[in-house]
């Protein structure tokens, strides 16, 4: 069951991405006498690819040269798939603060994707809990997994299973999909988790504030009504006891986006 899926990693000294779904090359280079970062982007996915801004708020210089992401014309410019897991949630690859940046974006109207990478360069076991992309997808290939991911079909956890869907009206929303819900809509924000830790707790966060959390156990299910207008994305996370990050669906829209 094993489905390999071709890419290659763009290292530039302004930062690093992830060009998903391609065999073929992709220059990399940028500065003068080459093309910028915001023309790369459209020509990865003109040829099939999914391009994803990657740890974007990881350490820079001069402990990893690069690693951060401060390429001026993509901030988010054309991207609209961003890292925010990457390695172990405490490491140096500072996720929490690059998730704070996904948040900041979505909330400048951006629709983005949301992933996890373990970048994980060495041959052995990593010993630490990494993030993982569960990704819904029509069959069990390259093209249809690469839609899924595309679209925002996917929560990133290290274990736990996370599901969430937006009830509006008749309308059955999941993550991902995208709704212009009238002002004063009820909604009803549905959470479901298990193989979780008993001590976790599951947030509902909307338009990048915490709104509702409650602890966890094993498993669960749990609703939370909403009536207050103008919520314009919301989103789950699952944290540990100690506030590292377990599990995080991809938004849903009910702007329209």
């Amino acid at each position: 069951d094993l489905v390999p899926i071709a890419a290659q990693e763009l290292t530039t000294f302004r930062g690093h991405a992830l060009a998903l779904g391609l065999s073929d090359w992709i220059d990399w280079r940028t500065g003068s006498g080459y093309r910028s970062m915001a023309e790369i982007v459209p020509d990865v996915e003109r040829r099939g690819g999914v391009f994803v801004i990657a740890h974007p708020r990881s350490v820079g210089d001069p402990i990893c040269t690069g690693c951060d992401w401060t390429h001026s014309d993509v901030q988010p410019g054309p991207a609209r798939r961003v890292e925010v897991w990457n390695g172990e949630w405490q490491g140096e690859s500072q996720n929490e603060e690059g998730l704070a940046l996904a948040f900041d974006w979505l909330n400048d109207g951006h629709r983005l994707v949301l992933t996890a990478g373990t970048d994980h360069h060495g041959h052995g076991l990593a010993d630490e809990s990494l993030g993982f992309n569960v990704v819904w997808a029509n069959a069990l290939t390259a093209s249809e997994i690469l839609a899924g991911i595309r679209h925002g079909h996917l929560y990133l956890s290290s274990g736990p299973v996370l599901e969430f869907e937006a009830v509006v009206g008749a309308t059955r929303l999941s993550m991902g999909d995208s709704l212009l819900a009238p002002d004063g809509s009820a909604i009803q924000w549905v959470a479901r988790w298990r193989q979780s830790p008993t001590d976790a707790r599951v947030e509902l966060i909307v338009d990048g504030g915490v709104v509702g959390e409650r602890s966890t156990g094993s498993e669960g299910t749990h609703v939370w009504g909403w009536t207050t207008p103008g919520a314009r994305w919301g989103l789950l996370s699952l944290r540990a006891a100690d506030g590292s990050l377990l599990a995080l669906t991809n938004p849903i829209f009910l702007d329209g986006r």
